[in-house]
């Protein structure tokens, strides 16, 4: 009897908290504080964050067999008109999914509905529970030492959506049992599915995804079928939606912001001058850390440094090979986000950047005066004197230095060069020259080859170097390559970061 009204109280419990984190999300500007709004949650609600309230929880709801991989995907379909799993995810490695799984989950979705709300249903449990650990953890942390951090609060606040979804989870599970699927045989939903195959790699990422799974449930909704004709999945869908558009409006809420005033549109700075930014910011704590760059059009052209989030930062140095030009911009990023959902980053207005004037030296002699220019500059990298060995190799290139890693020999002087992402793909956008021209420009790697064919010079070593105009989210840029002529292949991978560019020399064979 205990038992049963302990599991009564649970239940009932699932219910007032759900109702909970709606209302939490919808309090005045006064109780909006993260921290403050955790700490009244942790404090209102002892039956959930208290010390053991966990095990009895767990107990509950946990599921006997674990969800494999691929599994987790049945997410996706929680509240398919949602993009809660994108929302913000700037400066995050994006998730990607395998398309066999996607059409898998799609064809399911119409063939076997009842089955596929278990498997949903499953998925949402598993990650509630999993959210739900991560808040209590935090909330116990804080009963304990009665301090808890933004980026704590932040997390607090997200992750207890988790606990909010067990039971609606759990009755959804209870109300779909297993069947025997039916036969596909609607045309607009097989041309679909065909299109999905038919137009994607065999990785799709996570924005993609959860494209055509709303633009698919809109298909079986239209034509009525599937899990859109599903009562028990419908009424889950609804609630979901309703939690995961409070939660996305609380991630919002949570945004950081980074304002630049200096430099502005008016700016202009002299070269051999040193510079400074100012700048403000919301939601970043004044012990957390910016990164700035220097941008020229859309190209990285020189790091301006990392500091603590003060307010400004004085006393920089720009690249001696910076030329004059109007289309400058600051770039600030927000490093090691409290919401993790988002980072802050910020780009000034185009301002100016001017080289000293050429300086003029007039000597007299008896017969003539004369004025001689002098150009206060350091020489250009090709008159500095190199050893023999590097006698044909590029030093530098828009004031990054350049590293050989490899020389190598090929038979023919048109060849083929694949390039894709080395190890994970996570954003990385380079340009790869030959011989100082471009082979291809901005690209943005992908595990998928792209291909280009390029021409050798046969009188001389040709240099082959990757340009990074990004740090991905893992960095530094790594690219691998491919060089194919005749007769072999060479595989290579080449890194590249904002201050330095790997480079190889390929030879002609005479």
């Amino acid at each position: 009897m205990r038992a049963r009204q302990l599991l009564l109280i649970l239940l009932l419990s699932g219910f007032f908290f759900r109702a909970e984190v709606l209302a939490a999300d919808r309090q005045q500007p006064a109780t909006e504080d993260p921290i403050l709004l955790s700490k009244q949650i942790i404090a209102g609600y002892p039956e959930h964050w208290s010390n053991g309230a966990n095990n009895q929880i767990f107990k509950s709801f946990k599921l006997n067999v674990k969800l494999k991989d691929q599994d987790w995907i049945y997410q996706l379909l929680e509240s398919p008109g949602l993009t809660l799993n994108l929302e913000g995810q700037e400066g995050q490695e994006p998730p990607y999914f395998s398309k066999e799984a996607l059409l898998e989950l799609l064809k399911n979705a119409v063939v076997a509905p009842e089955t596929t709300s278990r498997q949903i249903a499953r998925a949402t449990l598993e990650k509630g529970l999993e959210e739900y650990n991560n808040a209590y953890t935090i909330a116990i942390s804080y009963q304990n030492s009665q301090n808890i951090s933004l980026e704590d609060a932040i997390a607090f606040l997200d992750n207890r959506y988790g606990y909010a979804k067990l039971e609606d989870a759990r009755t959804l599970m209870e109300s779909a049992s297993p069947t025997a699927s039916v036969k596909l045989d609607n045309k607009k939903i097989r041309d679909k599915l065909k299109s999905i195959d038919n137009g994607y790699p065999e990785k799709i990422s996570l924005d993609k995804a959860l494209t055509e799974v709303y633009d698919f449930y809109r298909l079986m909704e239209e034509e009525r079928i599937g899990l859109a004709a599903f009562t028990p999945y419908i009424r889950f869908k609804e609630v979901m939606e309703e939690l995961n558009k409070s939660r996305i409006a609380q991630r919002r809420k949570y945004r950081s912001s980074i304002t630049i005033s200096k430099p502005d549109g008016d700016s202009v700075w002299e070269l051999n001058d040193p510079v400074s930014l100012e700048w403000s910011t919301i939601n970043i704590p004044t012990d957390k850390s910016l990164r700035f760059f220097l941008v020229k059009g859309e190209m990285v052209v020189q790091e301006l440094g990392t500091f603590k989030n003060k307010g400004d930062a004085k006393g920089m140095h720009l690249n001696k090979n910076i030329d004059s030009g109007e289309d400058y911009r600051v770039v600030g990023i927000e490093l090691f986000p409290a919401n993790k959902y988002y980072v802050a980053k910020i780009a000034t207005p185009n301002f100016s950047i001017r080289r000293p004037a050429r300086k003029t030296q007039t000597y007299h002699s008896t017969t003539t005066t004369k004025e001689i220019a002098v150009q206060s500059t350091v020489p250009p990298v090709s008159a500095l004197a190199a050893p023999d060995s590097l006698r044909y190799e590029r030093m530098s290139f828009e004031g990054r230095k350049i590293s050989y890693v490899k020389e190598l020999s090929v038979d023919a002087t048109d060849i083929r060069i694949s390039i894709w992402d080395h190890g994970r793909q996570d954003d990385d956008i380079v340009s790869i020259y030959l011989n100082g021209e471009p082979v291809v420009s901005k690209h943005h790697l992908t595990y998928r080859k792209a291909h280009f064919d390029v021409h050798l010079d046969p009188t001389k070593k040709n240099d082959l170097f990757v340009y990074a105009h990004n740090l991905g989210y893992y960095p530094p840029n790594t690219v691998s390559i491919e060089i194919i002529d005749n007769s072999s292949s060479e595989n290579i991978v080449l890194n590249s970061d904002l201050k330095s560019c790997e480079a190889v020399l390929i030879n002609v064979d005479q």
